[in-house]
Order: C-alpha cells, then sequence, then structure tokens
C-alpha cells in the first residue's frame, strides 16, 4: 500500500503541529505562573505586612465558620495562658454562635477583606465583609496581632 500526500496536507499538518505547539506552551506557561504565585497559609501567617494579617483574618474567620472551634481558640493570642475549662467555654460559645448563624442565615458563603488599619507594624484590624447564604451581609471588626512569629486572633 502506498501513500501519496499534496502539498497542501503538507501544510495542513505543519500547521496542525504549530497549533498544537503554542497551546503546548500557553499551558506550561499558565501553569509556571500560578505555581509560583501560590502562597501557603505558612507564608501569610508570617508575613508582617497588611496582605499578611488579611490573608490569615480570613483563614481564621473561615476556620471558625468551618465549625474548627479548636483549631480557632489555638490561633487566639489571647487563650494562650487559659486554663483548659476557659477554652472548653470559648469552644462551646463559637459552637452556640455558628449553629445561630446557620438558623437565622443558613451559614457562611464567602469572606472578603474591606479593608486594615495597621497599628504599630504587630497590630491590625482587618474589616471582613461576611457574605451568607440567604445573600445578606455584615461588615465586622477581626482584630489581630503579630506574636513575633505569625499572624493570630487577638
Amino acid at each position: 500500500m502506498v501513500f501519496t500526500y499534496e502539498q497542501g496536507d503538507f501544510n495542513n499538518i505543519r500547521r496542525m503541529k504549530n497549533l498544537i505547539y503554542g497551546e503546548l506552551k500557553v499551558l506550561l506557561l499558565s501553569i509556571f505562573v500560578l505555581s509560583s504565585c501560590h502562597n501557603s497559609t505558612a507564608d501569610y501567617a508570617k508575613d508582617k505586612t497588611s496582605q499578611g494579617a488579611d490573608s490569615m483574618a480570613v483563614v481564621y474567620y473561615k476556620m471558625q465558620a468551618n465549625g474548627q472551634f479548636q483549631d480557632y481558640i489555638k490561633a487566639m493570642k489571647s487563650c494562650d495562658s487559659m486554663p483548659s475549662a476557659y477554652q472548653q467555654r470559648i469552644a462551646s460559645m463559637l459552637q452556640h454562635h455558628q449553629k445561630q448563624i446557620i438558623k437565622e442565615k443558613q451559614g457562611v458563603k464567602d469572606v472578603k477583606v474591606l479593608r486594615t488599619e495597621m497599628h504599630n507594624n504587630f497590630m491590625a484590624n482587618v474589616f471582613l465583609n461576611i457574605i451568607y447564604n440567604d445573600n445578606t451581609t455584615e461588615e465586622i471588626l477581626f482584630p489581630m496581632i503579630y506574636d513575633g512569629n505569625q499572624w493570630r486572633v487577638q
């Protein structure tokens, strides 16, 4: 069996090959750019700027909204030296508050930073916009403190 090709066939093959290589280059470039822009939570926790405070405030609020109360309490600087009974009461209050949000607003849909006021390079008041599943919103103040190693809930 003998195959014959016309000049047009080679041009089509060449165009197809160039198209595939072009799309592959775009895909690889996109992967590289996205991976180089990614910061982990640990990176943001140690970032002393307002960007670190902003990011960690969102992480901590979502932690609370998702019922990770013990992790949230560990993030609270004010609970470091408190006895476990006190921390359990805090966890119970957080759980009660979260049940109310679910009952009244069907839970939290999203959390966005509105603005941040930095104080003394180690304290920040992060203003968050909480968007609930019933599409209502609420602005809250989320105080953060940099403890020398990372941003934590004040």
